[in-house]
């Protein structure tokens, strides 16, 4: 049984990997500190196997049969150097949190800079990522919002001298519409509102 080579997999997809790697190195190279240029370089020397965005390229190119005439390869290269993006920031954090001291056969990026330093480079790397694939417009215009991460929940309350008011027609109107156990809770508040 003669093993395949991992380059054999890529050579179909040499173009897409070498603007995949351009994007990626463009994404890391863009900050005005220069601590982030320098991890941001010290990534790039040492790249991995860059399986994810293989996949992503090669998922692509297998979705359209063959018929890759008109795909847009900047597009693409774009989407899978995100994935790699994510990655490389799920890798940072993962040092740090398991105290590995080397990465790729050298010093993790923790071992060398400190943790604090990862987390930072970390989320730096993984906030690009998201915003790469919809061309930086994530930035300023999302259909999420925070709103979407919260959950609302509807307090209803009503005082003593209101309940006693409005107590009984809350009953009759909750049994006219069929919600019998609506209308004997407020019977029941109604009770101990009298009671006390």
């Amino acid at each position: 049984m003669s093993s395949v080579k991992i380059a054999e997999i890529y050579q179909p997809i040499t173009k897409e990997l070498g603007k995949m790697e351009s994007v990626l190195g463009s994404s890391l190279g863009k900050s005005e500190y220069q601590s982030i240029l320098e991890i941001g370089d010290f990534v790039m020397e040492s790249p991995g196997k860059r399986i994810r965005p293989a996949l992503v390229i090669l998922s692509a190119k297998a979705s359209l049969a063959g018929e890759c005439v008109g795909y847009d390869f900047v597009q693409l290269a774009t989407i899978a150097a995100a994935v790699e993006l994510i990655h490389i920031a799920s890798l940072v954090h993962d040092d740090v949190i398991d105290r590995a001291n080397m990465r790729h056969n050298r010093a993790s990026i923790n071992s060398r800079w400190g943790d604090d330093v990862s987390v930072v480079f970390g989320d730096y790397v993984a906030g690009p990522s998201h915003v790469l694939p919809t061309g930086g417009t994530a930035r300023f215009g999302s259909p999420l919002n925070i709103t979407d991460f919260i959950k609302s929940i509807n307090l209803v309350s009503i005082d003593r001298a209101s309940l006693k008011k409005l107590g009984r027609a809350a009953s009759i109107i909750a049994r006219a519409e069929g919600f019998e156990a609506h209308a004997r809770a407020v019977e029941k508040r109604f009770k101990q509102a009298d009671n006390e």
